[in-house]
């Protein structure tokens, strides 16, 4: 008989806002060819993750270019507000002017742990 832990935890899950989920999704396809085979929007994988097991999640998000990451940070605050036991790495890019300050801004949240920086983009 296969025993689950009590606390399973997952540290590698990449949430997005549902229109830039739909974006990335298609730019995969369209450049890499890549099937995705499973497309949950950040909903639909947080609850598959707790249906399965998951108590924690941890997640992360990446600014693709500048001028992004300040959006994607006020809507990770909106869903880390949302859900218990929920935390993440924030998006950050070097090149927005005002990085360093919003990096500062937003560790002073204790469920951002840190940021995500992402080489292919």
């Amino acid at each position: 008989m296969i025993r689950i832990p009590e606390k399973i935890i997952d540290f590698h899950v990449h949430l997005f806002p549902d229109k830039l989920f739909d974006a990335i999704w298609d730019s995969f396809v369209r450049n890499y060819n890549w099937n995705i085979i499973h497309r949950y929007y950040y909903e639909e994988c947080i609850a598959r993750l707790r249906q399965s097991g998951v108590s924690t999640i941890v997640y992360s998000n990446y600014a693709h270019r500048a001028g992004i990451a300040e959006g994607l940070n006020r809507w990770n605050i909106k869903i880390l507000e949302e859900y218990e036991d929920l935390y993440c790495f924030a998006a950050y890019h070097p090149d927005d002017d005002n990085a360093l300050e919003m990096a500062e801004r937003l560790l002073e949240n204790p469920k951002i742990l840190g940021f995500k920086l992402h080489l292919l983009v």
